[in-house]
């Protein structure tokens, strides 16, 4: 039964500001806990305008992911809720904002080039990147910045290679594209001015391509433009925006991530030594159990919809805790435990639904090579400076470490 005098009570109360004061480094606010117990859906702040609804519990969580009533494309004549200081101001061209007939459509054109067999073509490609990238870091001896040495080279390269882009731009894209993913560590203008810069050069990439076809995912999309499909200009723009981030900006802060966590932890690095065989299981729980960013981007609701004894209202945001659902107690056994003999593993990391990530095939078979190639060949590695002294980003939409600093 609805509580309406809660759903009342709780728009009179102040919010508190999301993300949670606790959300640094990779801790996990304890106040995720408390609220899927007491408030599994409660009112939050955005730190760039707005209020919402967030949603904690797993169950609530994938309710949300398959219920057609929340939305994603922005509402005529109202501005998304702003987890970021772009996205906030988001098209509907941008993939994981639009809704189903649309979505479906879009869709069904990327997720060619990310079927399971095309993944493991990469694989040998993948490898020899990261064999070449270790290469270079143990010729130079150690301490060396693993960040530099491998996490951000190897995927950026990969996703590169994919859509086409040229190596001597990787950077530079990079750069547009944290900056576009800022929260509070960009200024609004350099956010502008990044958002601007990127999407004038993929004008150039697009017309490049439109001129001189390639083998690559940029050259079939335009293709399928050409041939009378719906894929507008900025559409292809946000299509390549969000390949470009996912492909290379979350995996290059998992594979930092999942390596200091198994640095820092170091029986679960001797796990992985004595029992190799295990590494896809260990990858699996760590996603479950380590937050890669923010709640990610608002839904709203289309009409008034009941959820965890709250009314939200027509047109209200909804923001989706995924990793408070993975520490769900209801549903994980030892849930604030890593154990990479878990049993399955549903975990909530690549999302549910419709939206599942388009490339979480490609993002487990990169960190399967990232993490087992720095098992195999530097079975001693370990932290070049003590824990305290790591730096780590602020103010990001995704968690993750300036450097990391290691030997072996």
């Amino acid at each position: 039964m609805i509580n309406e005098t809660e759903v009342v009570g709780s728009d009179t109360v102040e919010p508190p500001v999301c993300p949670f004061a606790q959300d640094v480094r990779l801790e996990h606010d304890p106040r995720y806990a408390k609220l899927r117990v007491d408030e599994p859906v409660s009112k939050v702040r955005m730190p760039h305008g707005g209020d919402a609804w967030l949603v904690t519990r797993y169950e609530d969580i994938k309710s949300v992911l398959t219920d057609s009533r929340f939305r994603r494309a922005p509402m005529e004549g109202r501005a998304v809720t702003a987890a970021t200081k772009d996205i906030g101001k988001a098209r509907s061209a941008i993939l994981p904002m639009t809704d189903p007939p649309e979505h479906t459509q879009i869709r069904r054109l990327v997720t060619k080039a990310f079927t399971v067999r095309r993944i493991e073509e990469l694989r040998p490609r993948v490898q020899a990147t990261a064999d070449e990238l270790l290469d270079a870091m143990e010729a130079s001896g150690g301490p060396a910045d693993l960040v530099a040495a491998l996490c951000l080279p190897m995927p950026i390269t990969i996703i590169a290679q994919l859509l086409g882009v040229p190596t001597p731009d990787q950077r530079k894209v990079h750069s547009w594209v944290r900056a576009m993913l800022s929260i509070s560590d960009h200024t609004p203008e350099e956010v502008a001015h990044a958002t601007a810069e990127f999407k004038a050069y993929m004008a150039e990439v697009l017309e490049e391509r439109r001129r001189t076809p390639d083998d690559d995912l940029i050259t079939q999309l335009i293709q399928v433009q050409e041939e009378g499909d719906r894929l507008s200009m900025d559409e292809l723009h946000s299509i390549v925006m969000l390949l470009f981030v996912a492909g290379h900006e979350s995996t290059q802060n998992q594979i930092t991530n999942f390596t200091y966590t198994l640095l820092t932890r170091p029986d679960l690095w001797q796990e992985l030594l004595a029992h190799p065989e295990r590494l896809p299981e260990a990858i699996e729980e760590l996603l479950r159990y380590l937050p890669l960013g923010f709640a990610g981007l608002p839904l709203w609701t289309a009409e008034d919809v009941p959820l965890a004894n709250v009314l939200i209202r027509k047109g209200d945001s909804v923001l989706l805790a995924k990793t408070s659902g993975n520490r769900d107690a209801a549903v994980f056994d030892r849930a604030d435990e890593i154990d990479f003999q878990r049993a399955a593993v549903p975990h909530l990391a690549f999302g549910h639904g419709p939206h599942y990530c388009i490339g979480a095939q490609l993002a487990r078979m990169e960190l399967q090579v990232a993490l087992g190639t720095l098992l195999r060949r530097f079975p001693r590695l370990q932290l070049a400076v003590p824990d305290e002294e790591l730096r780590w980003r602020e103010g990001a939409f995704m968690r993750g470490l300036i450097d990391l600093p290691v030997t072996w």
